[in-house]
């Protein structure tokens, strides 16, 4: 399956590997690890592990690993892949020693933050505070979370690239909201803990990304459109052509 992804994998490599050292027998843990983000961590982390015999492990947080494996059936051949099976909210501490954390996990789904938006921000906020725990508690070196430019609100048209000194917000008087104030409450909450328990936080706010494994029937525009394409239809914009985004491909 990884060597459909030489060229990019061997691109992410050459931007990684100066970190040898600091990743050998290691144990990471990943939430999320099962979405679009998730498996391009998981086929990145195989090829820096084999490719300079760090030694290391994954293990991955999965409300059902059956089900995921049946989905990526390849991931059976790689022993340095491993799982724990429970939900972000309230999943079980392990006692095996963890050096690296990445927060992942994430409901980014349009429908869910309409038609159920408190499950929507407990996952995001609750959860958050389980993994941050569980980080405290095993004094990682590390924690990276995975945030959204969805914390700065709509973008203003005047405004052609947002700046990370750009202190808008989500409109906290719409309920569709949730989303992006949820991920708000999480970097407030990775804040804390770091400042109170000096936990090694680190917040990456990610923007629209294209690549393999995006879901082409969900509510990626990007998807969508490709999705239009394969099908042999018409490409509907419900927009009056103004509107710009920019994507980061995965690699």
């Amino acid at each position: 399956m990884l060597e459909h992804f030489s060229e990019d994998l061997n691109h992410i490599f050459n931007h990684t590997r100066n970190f040898e050292k600091e990743f050998k027998d290691k144990t990471i843990f990943l939430t999320g690890g099962t979405g679009f983000f998730g498996i391009w961590l998981q086929m990145s982390f195989i090829h820096l592990n084999r490719t300079l015999n760090l030694n290391s492990k994954l293990i991955i947080l999965t409300r059902n690993k059956e089900k995921f494996i049946n989905s990526y059936t390849w991931l059976n051949h790689f022993t340095e892949i491993n799982f724990l099976e429970g939900d972000i909210i309230n999943f079980d501490f392990i006692d095996e020693k963890i050096d690296y954390i990445i927060h992942a996990a994430t409901e980014a789904s349009v429908k869910l933050n309409i038609e159920e938006p408190l499950a929507m921000f407990e996952t995001v906020v609750n959860g958050t505070k389980r993994i941050l725990e569980f980080a405290k508690v095993k004094k990682v070196q590390s924690f990276l979370f995975t945030s959204s430019g969805a914390v700065y609100g709509a973008q203003p048209s005047s405004i052609e690239n947002v700046s990370e000194r750009y202190f808008a917000a989500p409109n906290a008087s719409d309920a569709s909201s949730v989303y992006g104030e949820g991920k708000r409450m999480a970097e407030v909450l990775c804040a804390v803990y770091h400042k109170h328990y000096n936990l090694p936080v680190k917040v990456a706010r990610c923007y629209a990304f294209i690549g393999p494994f995006l879901a082409l029937d969900s509510h990626f525009a990007a998807g969508n459109f490709i999705n239009n394409i394969i099908k042999g239809e018409d490409i509907i914009i419900k927009g009056d052509g103004t509107p710009t985004r920019s994507y980061m491909y995965s690699a």
